[in-house]
């Protein structure tokens, strides 16, 4: 029989599927875990506290020859980091950049759409972005992996504000004033009425936008 798993905090379903022999999408798909696609909806959205059901393993058996080498191929790793660099909506294209990787760097340049497409380690916990601007200005940002939270959380439309380039300056607690005016923002760019308040028109355009 298999068993809940309680997510903690860093964790994502990447990184627990691969810890546990899975790949993703069988543990998302789990029929246990109903409830819980039917609360997050998206699997990428996991919080500390979800409780995810992990499947036992099925055996599986191969025949291969004796007397020659053979060849196991893992599929499903590594996971794929996808970023697009904006600044206030606009997409930075063709800019040289680096993102480190637990450690590891990673160089290029970013596409005509602003994105980076990286490959790394279901287990990848943190990265940096720079982004090197033709007028010699530098685009520098945090990125804790994993750790996105609801889009109906305050702290869920900060992270998706400042993912896309509008940035609430490290604004935390209580919908302020550095986060209604990255909401004002971004509700400018997209005709939205600008309110400054995360309303339902907003919170479903950015993520949208966001991707998740």
């Amino acid at each position: 029989m298999g068993h809940y798993h309680t997510v903690k905090a860093g964790e994502c379903i990447s990184s627990i599927a691969y810890a546990s022999g899975f790949f993703p999408e069988q543990v998302w798909q789990a029929p246990e875990n109903e409830p819980l696609r039917t609360d997050r909806g998206n699997p990428n959205l996991l919080v500390p506290g979800d409780a995810l059901f992990i499947p036992d393993k099925a055996r599986r058996e191969e025949s291969v020859p004796v007397d020659q080498r053979s060849r196991f191929v893992l599929r499903g790793v590594p996971a794929k980091l996808h970023l697009e660099i904006r600044d206030d909506g606009q997409a930075v294209a063709g800019a040289p950049y680096t993102v480190t990787v637990d450690g590891e760097p990673h160089t290029g340049v970013t596409d005509d759409a602003g994105a980076i497409d990286l490959s790394i380690s279901p287990t990848a916990r943190r990265a940096s972005v720079e982004v090197y601007l033709a007028d010699g200005d530098v685009i520098a940002y945090p990125l804790e992996l994993g750790q996105l939270r609801p889009i109906t959380e305050l702290d869920g439309v900060r992270a998706r504000l400042d993912n896309l380039g509008f940035d609430c300056r490290g604004e935390r607690g209580p919908l302020g004033a550095k986060t209604r005016a990255a909401l004002e923002r971004f509700q400018a760019t997209h005709e939205l009425d600008v309110s400054g308040e995360p309303d339902a028109a907003t919170t479903a355009k950015l993520e949208a936008e966001h991707g998740s």
